[in-house]
């Protein structure tokens, strides 16, 4: 007969359960070694992940690739609109790239001196 957790009666009796052999000369770890141990795992990755410098090693990246996409992005831009090199509307553009280097200039500037980290 069947119970609900998938296990057969024994003779009226619950499951059997088998206790832990004696003298195979393993190692038995406990429940209170193992937490602790996985406690100090996480606490060391905790320290170097949260830390002042790891905290300013992941803003620098952060800065340096939103400047580079920035970059891009207004490059792309700029070739987007070649066409208008010999219209009126050349002077709106070309005022517009310039404005727009120059933010992300002072923005990447600003983030630096925020965090005080060295330009790459």
């Amino acid at each position: 007969m069947a119970t609900f957790n998938g296990s057969k009666k024994r003779g009226g009796k619950g499951p059997h359960k088998k206790s832990p052999q004696k003298g195979d000369g393993g190692v038995q770890i406990t429940h209170k070694e193992t937490s602790e141990g996985m406690y100090e795992t996480f606490s060391k990755m905790g320290e170097s992940f949260m830390s002042l410098e790891g905290a300013k090693k992941a803003a620098a990246w952060y800065i340096d690739t939103t400047e580079r996409v920035a970059t891009q992005a207004l490059e792309l831009q700029e070739k987007a609109t070649s066409w208008a090199k010999e219209t009126p509307l050349a002077s709106l553009f070309e005022t517009q790239h310039n404005l727009a280097r120059k933010f992300i200039e002072r923005s990447v500037t600003a983030a630096r001196n925020l965090w005080q980290i060295e330009a790459a």
